[in-house]
């Protein structure tokens, strides 16, 4: 699966070098404007998920079966 932070990466870099704005690349290549405010949502929804995730089973460690 691609990362979704790379890709938004590339696609800022892209938009830099060319002068285009990342809703008018989005629209161009899917037809989507809104689709760039959505994957950066979509980044930050992962990022706080993984660090519940991680929060969690740091404070509730597996336990070793003997």
């Amino acid at each position: 699966m691609e990362n979704i932070h790379t890709l938004i990466s590339e696609l800022d870099s892209y938009c830099e070098a060319t002068g285009l704005s990342a809703v008018t690349v989005c629209n161009y290549a899917t037809k989507n404007p809104r689709l760039y405010e959505r994957l950066q949502r979509r980044a930050e929804q992962t990022d706080g998920d993984a660090a519940a995730l991680r929060s969690y089973m740091k404070a509730n460690p597996a336990k070793v079966a003997k």
